[in-house]
Parts: C-alpha cells; structure tokens; sequence
C-alpha cells in the first residue's frame, strides 16, 4: 500500500495542477494547445476525424479517479469526482464569462470516472 504522506502529496499535486490549468487564462491555453483541436486520420482509405482533448479528459478523470480511490471507497470516490467534474467546468464558466458551460467536457470526465471504476472492478464499496 502507498504511504499515507505520498498519498496526500500525490492528490494535492495532482488536483492543483488540474484545477490551474483549468483556469488558465485563454492565451495560455492556447499555448499548450489544450483547446479542441481535430486532427484527420486515414484508416484503411476512411478519413476519421480525432479529438485529442477529449481523450485528455478521459485520461485525466480515470488518473483522478484512482487517486481518489486511495482515500474513498467506490460510491464515494464516484461521487466526489463527478463533483469535482462539475465544479471545474463551472469555475471556467464562471471566470471566463463569455464561455459556456462545456457539457461535453463534463461527459469525457464521467466516462474517466466511471471507466477506472469499472476496470478496478469495483473494489471497494461503501
């Protein structure tokens, strides 16, 4: 099992990080190219487009969610990330006012969420 004090420092990192770079301001943003971009792959003689931001959203809400597990059982690891989903996706709405509450967003993090608790097989319940 991971140390306790490893535990802490890994998720207060790990959701800082998430929670600044969310609130970056736009050109910043822009920057590291986090805006949805799509790129063309041809497969097979079919053009598909991709979305790499999304993937990201995935990603990043299946990392936390293992995260949050090391500290709450399933039901309340499930809760709390969809919260956080949420309210991250509400604070850019909010600071950045000309912008609208990204729904899309919100959906590729419960699909993170809910894909690392379905891979970890339910663990843990409570």
């Amino acid at each position: 099992m991971i140390r306790l004090r490893f535990r802490i420092a890994l998720a207060v990192l790990w959701f800082t990080a998430i929670a600044t770079v969310a609130l970056l301001p736009f050109p910043v943003k822009n920057s590291l190219g986090t805006p949805l971009r799509y790129f063309a792959i041809d497969l097979f003689g079919h053009t598909i487009a991709f979305n790499p931001h999304r993937l990201i959203h995935l990603a990043v809400f299946a990392v936390s969610t293992w995260i949050a597990t090391l500290f709450f059982s399933t039901r309340r690891a499930l809760l709390v990330m969809l919260a956080f989903a949420f309210l991250t996706e509400a604070a850019e709405h909010y600071v950045y006012p000309n912008t609208v509450l990204e729904w899309p967003d919100i959906i590729d993090d419960a699909a993170g969420v809910v894909s690392v608790l379905l891979l970890t097989g339910l663990r843990r319940s409570g």
